[in-house]
């Protein structure tokens, strides 16, 4: 998966840096493209097909929504840009994930997985339950956070927890992992962030290993584990244009 993601994001900016050329160097008359111009198109077209590929309306929406905005004079479309249509993306943001509410898939019974490290996981949910979605306290094994456009804090209390994903798009959100404690004291978490900012609270007990990609972008660690912490957390995802700060209480 990952090698994948490093084939999208490398031709890309490849692709990039070729249109940034062509358009200041006067081969194509049409186009006066400045260098600031071409990131914020990577950045939209990356957020609309991420959106097309998970079947995310508001990736495909808001990814199209500043597509527009960024080239509304040769669109001419200037009219109903920025506000209009992004207040347009958001309701049909909405009104989509209203008809169209995302299934959600069962998970396996008494099996053994590997992670990103070759660290093999045993996945033991009693009667193939659906992953839990929690908002505000979660307790659980396997937890999704989902934050678009807003802020919010999360407090996880979870005995035995396994794997946390978190989406966070144009937010800021702050984790509180100080009362949870890991399944067999190994933990991962998965972090997929465009334009937002993110606090996780650890614990000092526990050893935070961070393997993310990021564009545009940076985790920071503050503060240091206990020379004899005991529980491990795997840290990675992808982080766009944000922030991710590793804070430990």
């Amino acid at each position: 998966m990952r090698t994948k993601k490093k084939i999208f994001w490398g031709i890309i900016l490849v692709l990039a840096a070729v249109f940034l050329l062509v358009s200041q160097m006067g081969l194509i008359p049409e186009l006066n493209i400045g260098f600031w111009t071409i990131v914020w198109t990577i950045v939209s077209a990356a957020i609309l097909i991420n959106g097309i590929a998970k079947f995310q309306f508001s990736g495909i929406f808001f990814g199209l929504a500043f597509l527009g905005i960024i080239y509304d004079e040769p669109l001419g479309i200037s009219a109903i840009t920025p506000w209009p249509i992004l207040g347009a993306a958001l309701l049909l943001s909405i009104g989509c994930n209203m008809l169209f509410p995302k299934r959600k898939h069962k998970k396996i019974v008494n099996v053994t997985c590997s992670d990103h490290w070759g660290n093999e996981i045993e996945v033991d949910r009693e009667k193939g339950e659906d992953r839990e979605e929690h908002f505000e306290g979660a307790d659980g094994e396997y937890l999704e956070f989902k934050q678009v456009f807003k802020s919010g804090t999360k407090y996880v209390t979870s005995a035995n927890l396994k794997s946390i994903e978190i989406e966070c798009v144009f937010s800021n959100m702050e984790i509180y992992l100080d009362n949870a404690t890991l399944a067999g004291g190994v933990a991962t978490l998965s972090v997929e962030s465009v334009f937002s900012h993110m606090n996780i609270y650890v614990p000092r007990s526990w050893i935070v290993e961070e393997n993310s990609e990021n564009v545009f972008a940076s985790v920071n660690v503050k503060g240091k584990p206990s020379p004899d912490g005991c529980n491990k957390l795997y840290l990675k995802g992808e982080n766009v244009f944000g922030g991710v700060d590793v804070i430990y209480i």
